[in-house]
């Protein structure tokens, strides 16, 4: 055990060893990159009070500026903290560091939509130009347009004579070199059609029917109509059952019912289309009840 012991406190003092030995790598590397920081501020300030602090500034640029002043500034402070061994958690600094950052990354979009303006403000300020003229005051200028409508003008006018000149000249008649070509459906989506076709055909699902051992599906295809009768019947029969009441029909369903139901049992019945009355005139006369007198014949006197 003692052995054991003095194992694993060896391979701590190792471990710890290689850990010091990246913190100072990490330290010196911290106060390497302090110089270029130094430097990178100072740009960033010489910025500032050039062109963020005059009258017609970039307030964006300039919040934007102390945000990540700041941002840095919490960095280091957390940097700090981690090398002297203390703890970050529920540290103010963390809500600060977030709380920038959202701001940052909402601010983006905007800084996009002025890309443009910062653009033209830092190319004066590099071709040191900033004067009387204002970089920001991009505004059309219709006096600058007469020129080109001027050269636009006399294009036109140039073209049209070009154009009388040629109607004037009798020319040959070109044939065009695109000519109506019938479409040809390809090979592959014409075989896929036409197995579709045949795939779905009522043959052969009748067929497929006949020949396989599977259950027959029978399907009832009821008519709209038929299905709104069948509907309203039902909900009649429940009505009726539940109060105990009989509804009556409507005198026009009545007679459809009735007219139906007849209809169907004499659907199979021919005795009536071989057994008809016949009926002479006499039967008819009798039938009516009225008497006819018939007419002497005149002799013709000679």
């Amino acid at each position: 055990l003692i052995k054991y012991c003095r194992v694993f406190q060896g391979e701590k003092m190792s471990d710890l060893l290689v850990d010091r030995k990246k913190l100072n790598e990490l330290y010196d590397n911290i106060i390497a990159n302090t110089s270029l920081l130094q430097e990178f501020l100072h740009k960033c300030k010489d910025f500032v009070l050039e062109m963020v602090y005059r009258e017609k500034g970039i307030s964006l640029m300039e919040m934007k500026f102390h945000l990540l002043l700041s941002y840095v500034i919490q960095l280091n402070y957390i940097l700090l903290k981690k090398l002297d061994g203390h703890t970050i958690e529920g540290d103010a600094v963390i809500d600060r560091l977030v709380e920038i950052r959202t701001v940052i990354e909402r601010t983006r979009p905007i800084e996009e939509k002025m890309n443009y303006q910062i653009e033209k403000l830092l190319k004066s300020v590099s071709s040191k130009t900033v004067g009387d003229v204002d970089p920001l005051g991009f505004k059309a200028q219709p006096e600058a347009m007469d020129d080109q409508v001027e050269s636009e003008d006399s294009d036109e006018l140039e073209t049209q004579d070009k154009c009388k000149k040629q109607t004037n000249e009798v020319q040959k008649y070109v044939p065009p070199k695109l000519m109506a070509v019938p479409y040809v459906e390809p090979k592959d989506r014409y075989a896929e059609r036409i197995r579709r076709r045949v795939t779905h055909s009522s043959m052969i699902e009748d067929l497929k029917q006949q020949y396989t051992q599977g259950p027959e599906e029978i399907i009832d295809h009821v008519s709209y109509m038929r299905r709104q009768e069948r509907n309203e019947q039902k909900r009649r029969t429940e009505y009726e059952e539940e109060y105990m009441v009989r509804l009556n029909d409507p005198k026009k369903k009545r007679r459809n019912r009735m007219d139906f139901q007849a209809g169907f049992s004499s659907l199979f019945d021919f005795a009536p289309d071989f057994a008809q009355p016949v009926t002479s005139k006499k039967g008819k006369m009798r039938k009516s009840g009225k008497k006819y007198k018939h007419k002497k014949s005149k002799k013709i006197s000679k």
